[in-house]
C-alpha cells in the first residue's frame, strides 16, 4: 500500500465519522446546539423587518419559543406565555409595538390594490382591533380613486359585453371595493367624476 503524500490527510475509515462528531461536541461543550433567544430578542429581530400586532406578534413569539417546549420541561413551558405577555407589555410602553402604527402601515402598502372590506377582513385577521382598523382604512373618495386607477391599469376601457362587464366587476368585488362604486365604474358613471 503507498503512502499518502506529505501533507494530505488519510481517508477516515468507517465508523471514524461518529467519533470524529462525538469529539467535536465534547469540544464544543453541552450547549445543546444555540442558545435560547429571548422574546425580547425575537421580538425586536422580527420588529425591524415590518410592523407587528399585539396578536399577531404574540402569535409569532409563543410558536417560535414553543418549539423547545417538550425537552425543556413543563415549568419552562408554563413561563413562556407570562414571559411573552411582559414583553410585548415592555414594547408597547417603549413604542416599539402598536396596533395604530401596523394598521396604517398596511393600509397605505396595500390601499392603492385593495378595498376597504378587503383591508378591514386582513387587517382583523392580524388582531387589529376595529377602532384601529376604522381610522386607518381610506375614505370613501380615496377608496373610489384606487378602485378607478386600478380597473384603469387593468382595464383602460369600458366593458363592451356583459360577460366583460361581469368580468371587470368580480375583479373588483374580490379586491375588496364596495360595490356601489364597482357598480359605477363598470358602467361608466364615474369615469370623469372621481
Amino acid at each position: 500500500m503507498p503512502s499518502p503524500p506529505v501533507g494530505s490527510f488519510p481517508l477516515p475509515e468507517q465508523g471514524d465519522s461518529a467519533r470524529l462528531g462525538s469529539r467535536t461536541r465534547a469540544q464544543e461543550g453541552d450547549r445543546g446546539g444555540k442558545p435560547r433567544k429571548s422574546p425580547w430578542q425575537i421580538a425586536l429581530a422580527a420588529l425591524a423587518r415590518r410592523e407587528y400586532g399585539r396578536a399577531e406578534l404574540e402569535r409569532l413569539l409563543l410558536r417560535k419559543l414553543g418549539a423547545g417546549e417538550e425537552s425543556e420541561g413543563e415549568s419552562t413551558a408554563e413561563a413562556i406565555p407570562d414571559e411573552v405577555a411582559r414583553t410585548l407589555d415592555r414594547l408597547q410602553e417603549q413604542g416599539f409595538l402598536s396596533d395604530v402604527r401596523l394598521a396604517q402601515a398596511w393600509t397605505r402598502s396595500r390601499g392603492a390594490r385593495y378595498g376597504r372590506l378587503r383591508l378591514r377582513q386582513e387587517l382583523a385577521r392580524k388582531g387589529v382591533d376595529d377602532a384601529a382598523i376604522s381610522a386607518a382604512l381610506p375614505s370613501a373618495d380615496e377608496e373610489a380613486r384606487a378602485a378607478l386607477a386600478l380597473w384603469r391599469k387593468k382595464f383602460g376601457r369600458p366593458a363592451e359585453t356583459p360577460q366583460e362587464r361581469a368580468r371587470q366587476g368580480r375583479f373588483l368585488v374580490a379586491r375588496g371595493f364596495d360595490a356601489e362604486v364597482v357598480r359605477r365604474i363598470v358602467n361608466g358613471t364615474t369615469h370623469e367624476a372621481i
